[in-house]
């Protein structure tokens, strides 16, 4: 299987500034470092790079056992930015990770478009995860494609099951709720 780097790429706008949504924001991102610090990525990541985007694109270059810094929030997502940091960096066979609440507009939408089909062999598979009640869930949809978005509380499944039409389906519980047993409910004959 081709090792691929995954760029967790957290939308850092003006409209994620709520302290909720940076809330989110950072326990998604810790989440994903947990899994690598623990060695627990999908066999494909070769390894993690993440991203704050706003204005601009800035690589957070951090070991694992690093403490995540505050993530600042303000400012308008510039696509050109991004698609600037992952040229330079290399970023022809990867996974993008978007975390973001989808306030792309469809200037912005089709930049994602257009800079997706700029790709020769396939562009990099990408998903999101929504962040904050409010998300503006059709354009992120748009922006990704269907069943590539996942709500906040669904980062384990989008992580870990990527390439579920590509690989065997693990047996390996995503959430706590897929580690119980329905109980069995006895009725009584007099009933």
């Amino acid at each position: 299987m081709d090792q691929q780097a995954l760029y967790v790429v957290a939308d850092c706008s003006g409209s994620m500034a709520e302290p909720g949504k940076t809330a989110v924001l950072a326990s998604l991102v810790s989440y994903v470092r947990t899994c690598e610090r623990l060695g627990m990525l999908p066999a494909w990541c070769a390894q993690v790079k993440l991203v704050a985007w706003s204005d601009e694109a800035r690589l957070l270059e951090l070991a694992p056992e690093t403490p995540l810094p505050a993530l600042t929030c303000g400012g308008r997502a510039q696509p050109a930015t991004l698609f600037a940091l992952l040229a330079q960096d290399g970023a022809r066979t990867t996974r993008i990770l978007l975390l973001s609440d989808g306030g792309i507009d469809p200037v912005g939408q089709r930049a994602w478009q257009t800079w997706r089909a700029g790709y020769a062999g396939g562009a990099p598979e990408l998903r999101a995860i929504a962040v904050g009640a409010d998300a503006t869930l059709p354009a992120l949809e748009t922006l990704v494609g269907k069943g590539r978005l996942f709500a906040a509380e669904d980062i384990g499944i989008a992580l870990h099951d990527w390439a579920a039409h590509q690989e065997a389906h693990q047996a390996e519980p995503w959430c706590l709720a897929d580690t119980v047993q329905p109980a069995g409910i006895e009725t009584d004959d007099w009933a």
